[in-house]
């Protein structure tokens, strides 16, 4: 049977996150694996309302089957938010309500990747977006980055050396899963730097609305005035991820290309859900909901690095995301799948750093999401990671990098002298 498979098939990648999701909750596991919002933040009374709101309003329209490209009224509110937010001048006939931003993604993949074209992006890249182009046989084409983002050197080399360049994934607000953030420079040059080259630029802003620290940054896409950029977003973490909504937003001519490929997917995302989240932005304040979760959030993310830095290994490096979901961790040497197996047999995990690049990189990382542990689950699985560095070689007052197989074959001597080292 197999042999019937499209070849896109037979090469899909799986999602390590979605294999560690799949432990039974009675295990006992400690995950850190998970990104999903933590369920006692859904505003659920809320939802509630809104939900009796949609039905006394909108009747059995609600339940009927609507526009591809979405309600219009959930549609204005959308553009209108996005536009305070990211300052961009959008439309609500330029927004596509998708379902989910996975969705979106897979719309992008039809309508501009054919077989061997390419995308570039800075690694480490947002699995949803891999596993999505992967689908259509694009080849990934990796650009280098500094703690500022993207290298425009890097990037401008990529568009004219390589000959099939449809598009570049970014991701400049807390760039999913390293946390990263874009300055404006950076922002600026990157605009510049792509406006020279036929390219389209997908940018995510999912993660835009949890900043902790610091002023919200203008979408680069703000700067685009010839409809060279696609906006990407969701509210699954905003509000809730069953309501499977999120949302594109594009250039008048894309629209009509977008509209058909949506209709052949699924002919339009849910109308109910649609309706409720409609109500819902019209009869509450998502914005106050929003700085309840970056609140929640921050103290969890504060929690989490105070945990790291009284157990972890000191050569271990996990800069402070200043905004997002995740952690990201490294340590020279490391075998992060190694370190999870061993883990796993303590009933906690992770998800390793490999399984967001696309060219056998990220061995010596790993993400943690401290979205959906309360406090002493969090402190538990830290000291529980710990004591898996520790069993392969990394101990907590391992100072300097090692390789830990040669250190597990030193005596006890001289391994004693390595940790004082």
């Amino acid at each position: 049977m197999n042999h019937l498979f499209a070849s896109r098939i037979r090469d899909t990648r799986t999602s390590k996150i979605r294999e560690r999701l799949e432990i039974p909750p009675d295990a006992g596991l400690i995950s850190f694996a998970s990104s999903l919002p933590t369920g006692e933040l859904f505003p659920v009374k809320d939802i509630e309302e809104a939900t009796k709101e949609a039905f006394v309003r909108w009747q059995d329209s609600a339940l009927r089957y609507s526009q591809s490209e979405g309600i219009a009224p959930l549609r204005e509110k959308i553009a209108r938010r996005v536009n305070s937010k990211l300052m961009t001048t959008y439309e609500k006939n330029n927004i596509c309500v998708t379902t989910g931003s996975q969705q979106g993604f897979d719309i992008i993949g039809k309508l501009f990747i054919n077989e061997g074209d390419v995308a570039l992006y800075e690694p480490p890249m947002q699995l949803s977006f891999l596993m999505a182009f992967a689908n259509y046989g694009v080849k990934f084409v990796e650009i280098s980055s500094d703690d500022n983002g993207m290298i425009i050197e890097d990037l401008e080399a990529a568009l004219r050396l390589e000959k099939q360049v449809k598009l570049v994934y970014i991701c400049p607000d807390y760039m999913r899963p390293s946390g990263k953030a874009w300055s404006m420079e950076r922002r600026r040059a990157f605009f510049e730097t792509v406006s020279d080259f036929d390219v389209m630029v997908v940018e995510d802003v999912t993660f835009s609305d949890f900043r902790f620290e610091g002023e919200a940054l203008p979408a680069v896409a703000s700067f685009d005035k010839k409809g060279q950029f696609i906006l990407a977003g969701s509210f699954s973490r905003i509000f809730c991820p069953g309501v499977r909504l999120g949302w594109l937003c594009v250039n008048d001519k894309l629209m009509e290309h977008i509209r058909k490929i949506k209709r052949s997917c699924d002919l339009n995302s849910s109308s109910l859900d649609q309706h409720v989240l409609n109500c819902y932005l019209e009869k509450f304040n998502i914005e106050d909901h929003i700085r309840k979760l970056i609140e929640f959030y921050r103290e969890r993310r504060d929690l989490l690095d105070s945990s790291m830095q009284e157990n972890f290994p000191k050569a271990a490096v996990y800069p402070k995301p200043d905004g997002g979901l995740y952690t990201w961790v490294k340590l020279e040497g490391l075998n992060a799948r190694e370190l999870l197996e061993n883990c796993i047999k303590q009933n906690v995990a992770f998800v390793p750093g490999d399984s967001f690049y696309s060219r056998g990189s990220g061995d010596d990382i790993f993400r943690l999401s401290f979205t959906t542990l309360p406090t002493e689950r969090i402190r538990a699985g830290v000291r529980r990671i710990a004591k898996g560095m520790s069993d392969i070689g990394f101990h907590p007052s391992t100072r300097v990098t090692i390789n830990p197989q040669a250190y597990l074959e030193l005596n006890e001597s001289d391994q004693r002298k390595v940790l004082l080292s």
